[in-house]
């Protein structure tokens, strides 16, 4: 369905809304009356491959509802809900959390697992009328980094663990900030053999760095098994890589073990995630 054929939808539903009116008279003080938040998730639904969408709604930054709904229900209609109060009313969307813990109006990564492919939107309106509209934009709130080990043929002549340890594990929804917490993921072997990936969240800082590991199997490392830490983080700033865009780009690291060099590619980020009949 194109977005022209959906804000037509919308417009009627703000248009009805507002005709029903609410408990108020017109001769009354109509701060004390309900306000509805019209919540489009228009551009949640063009993701590519994301099915649900967690919804929060916060005023004065206290969590008042949180709901994971079905982008599939709201093609052709928004997610509305009544607001009590006529106050700046914040509502915070996420897709693609699946395998991180929702705490409050935050997802974290657990110790040992990546962030997920999350995208993020939040947006603090004026509700001091009978309707708010909320237009929620998605953002890329993660960073693949895909590793290409130099020198060797295959995963089997590769004789190292590696894992990436970082200062933020997590993101608040409210204004998509960094959770401070301590960040750590192991390295996932793709299918070529001499190609790791893993997905890191959002950092304040360029702290993130990436540990080279003589093997054991139940991964229960100390400080003795570190072969090398690699100051990964200050290696993409100096490439020009940057936490503080809206959409995080992704990046190739190049490791030439015999050296215990790495190089760094930034891999722009561009709207493949949406559908392409936007």
């Amino acid at each position: 369905m194109m977005r022209h054929d959906r804000k037509a939808g919308f417009s009627a539903v703000v248009l009805a809304l507002l005709l029903a009116g609410t408990a108020c008279t017109v001769v009354e003080s109509r701060r004390p009356c309900p306000c509805w938040a019209i919540i489009n998730l228009d551009r949640f639904s063009e993701l590519k491959n994301y099915e649900d969408v967690l919804t929060d709604i916060l005023i004065n930054s206290s969590l008042i509802r949180s709901e994971t709904v079905a982008l599939a229900d709201y093609v052709t209609q928004p997610y509305e809900q009544k607001l009590k109060d006529r106050i700046p009313t914040t509502v915070s969307c996420a897709s693609g959390f699946d395998g991180m813990t929702v705490r409050s109006d935050s997802l974290v990564c657990d110790r040992g697992s990546e962030v997920s492919r999350v995208w993020t939107a939040s947006l603090t309106q004026e509700c001091d009328g009978d309707c708010a509209y909320f237009d929620l934009q998605p953002h890329k709130d993660y960073t693949t980094v895909t590793f290409v080990v130099l020198g060797i043929v295959s995963a089997d002549d590769f004789e190292y663990d590696m894992r990436v340890r970082a200062n933020y594990n997590g993101m608040r929804l409210r204004d998509r900030k960094p959770i401070e917490g301590a960040y750590l993921a192991y390295l996932r072997p793709l299918e070529a053999g001499v190609t790791f990936e893993l997905r890191v969240p959002r950092q304040l800082d360029d702290e993130m760095v990436l540990d080279i590991l003589s093997p054991r199997s139940d991964r229960s490392y100390t400080t003795d098994d570190r072969i090398d830490v690699i100051p990964l983080g200050q290696r993409l700033k100096a490439q020009g890589f940057s936490w503080d865009k809206e959409n995080l780009d992704d990046v190739v690291v190049t490791i030439d073990i015999a050296r215990l060099d790495v190089g760094v590619i930034i891999s722009e980020w561009k709207e493949e995630a949406f559908d392409e009949n936007i």
